[in-house]
């Protein structure tokens, strides 16, 4: 310009110096060759400064109740610590979870992109997360979102036990409420962190589909004699019945059997 005003635009994304040579031309006649100036040469000198670093992710992660350690590997993608041009920098991730209960082991993702974490036991629900990036020189990314979901599964029922029974040839039919004892559908946490079986649940809305299951003994001869009794059963609420034969004599001082039982629930 005229007045002696520079203007420039910098490229984004570069830095460095440019050696910048300037010549001032008039409009006269160039009769002794004085038309143009001496020439000028100066330095521009750009800076770099820290750039944004940026990420995408997958928008969510399905796993499964008691699952143990969970490895999402390529979680992020298209990492850029902000600027290409500075080989130096570096950045880790950070982030917060909605529901901490969840969580045996709250995600974590590592410079490679890779999400790890472990479900608490027995939970199961869905969480909402955030997960940024920050380079070493502190500049942080925008914030991305992603959606966690924990199904529940069919857990494994439980019960104690009576100790065995002792019996006599005449004794018939014998009941024992009461033999079975803590019987239980399976362990399982509701969507909002607490026990299912310490409160009334809506068991869809909570995820506490252990809760209304119905559960059943089976009763089966293991070994010993096998003709003395008759029948054997246990009821859902862990009463034994054992009726002995009409008829049947132990031919010996003791007639043991071993008996297994099992408790099995409708898998809902």
């Amino acid at each position: 310009c005229r007045n002696g005003t520079l203007r420039f635009q910098v490229k984004g994304g570069v830095f460095g110096n440019a050696r910048i040579t300037v010549l001032a031309f008039d409009d006269g006649e160039d009769t002794y060759g004085q038309r143009v100036s001496p020439a000028q040469v100066f330095t521009i000198s750009v800076n770099s400064v820290p750039q944004q670093p940026s990420f995408d992710t997958l928008t969510s992660v399905v796993t499964y109740e008691n699952a143990g350690e969970v490895t999402v590997a390529h979680f992020a993608t298209s990492i850029s610590t902000g600027s290409d041009s500075d080989k130096t920098q570096t950045l880790y991730f950070a982030g917060s979870v909605g529901k901490p209960w969840m969580y045996a082991s709250e995600p974590v993702l590592d410079q490679l992109g890779t999400l790890k974490f472990t479900p608490a036991t027995n939970a199961n629900g869905e969480d909402t997360l955030v997960v940024y990036a920050v380079n070493t020189a502190g500049v942080r990314s925008v914030n991305r979102t992603y959606n966690l979901t924990v199904q529940s599964v069919n857990s494994q029922p439980t019960f104690d036990q009576d100790q065995g029974m002792d019996l006599t040839e005449d004794d018939g039919c014998v009941t024992r409420t009461e033999w079975a004892f803590s019987i239980s559908p399976g362990p399982q946490l509701s969507t909002d962190g607490t026990n299912c079986f310490t409160g009334t649940y809506d068991s869809a809305k909570y995820g506490c589909n252990e809760k209304d299951q119905r559960m059943s003994f089976n009763v089966f001869q293991q070994s010993g004699e096998h003709d003395y009794v008759q029948n054997a059963t246990i009821d859902a609420n862990g009463t034994l019945t054992l009726c002995l034969r009409d008829g049947f004599v132990c031919d010996a001082d003791k007639c043991d059997t071993v008996w297994g039982v099992e408790l099995v629930d409708d898998g809902g």
